[in-house]
């Protein structure tokens, strides 16, 4: 029983992916949608730690992680995507595709490289999916005469998507924040990271997503992780 406890919370990021695409997609509730993908976000960053807590890692949890990584952080994201861009009277919502499709490729990749461990390669599809999950949330509730013209922009809402898309499969170096196998160094710059992602969190609330992922990205391309 306890060694199906990792593989339960899986399954429950798994049920929120697949709650937000409904959510999104029928009833074009973009804020609920966002908040369950954020929900699903916590839930993953759960499975895996439990897992090795009770030491009950196994293959069929990896896959099963994976799958339900690709429907909650690549296809769920995408709807909101696809759901900006058809209020925003673009014709070209057919291109929230590239979220899932460069999502798949990322995946795939990290699954059969067995390197990353202390740091990513390219950005993650959590991450991509909490970035894309915050701008219901920051349109919602920190609505601005900028924001509502920034979001109902099809040009910056499709070169946003393409830009972090690629990103995903990029070569760029990206530091998790696993401590284990960390160095001095590296684990000083992750509690820098926490604690000031927690200050612009406090401060900006969700416009402080897109500022810490920004942050992440910068910190990551100056220090290389390794």
């Amino acid at each position: 029983m306890i060694k199906n406890i990792p593989n339960v919370i899986t399954l429950s990021n798994l049920t929120l992916g697949l709650l937000a695409i409904f959510h999104g997609l029928i009833n074009s509730d973009l804020v609920l949608c966002s908040f369950l993908i954020v929900s699903g976000v916590l839930l993953d960053f759960l499975d895996g730690k439990i897992a090795r807590y009770l030491k009950v890692e196994s293959d069929f949890g990896k896959q099963l992680d994976s799958f339900a990584d690709m429907v909650t952080f690549g296809i769920a994201p995408s709807v909101i995507i696809y759901k900006l861009l058809e209020i925003s009277g673009s014709q070209y919502t057919y291109l929230a595709v590239f979220v899932p499709i460069f999502s798949a490729i990322r995946l795939a990749k990290y699954n059969i490289d067995n390197k990353q461990g202390n740091y990513f390669i390219g950005l993650t599809t959590t991450v991509n999916a909490l970035l894309l999950s915050s701008l219901p949330l920051i349109q919602k509730f920190q609505s601005s005469k900028f924001i509502e013209n920034l979001l109902s922009d099809a040009s910056f809402l499709i070169s946003f998507t393409l830009l972090f898309s690629i990103l995903m499969i990029s070569n760029v170096t990206t530091f998790s924040l696993k401590f284990y196998s960390a160095n001095k160094l590296e684990k000083k710059l992750k509690v820098l990271f926490i604690i000031a992602s927690i200050l612009f969190f406090i401060l900006l609330k969700y416009l402080a997503i897109p500022i810490i992922i920004f942050f992440y990205m910068l910190l990551s391309i100056i220090f290389k992780p390794k």
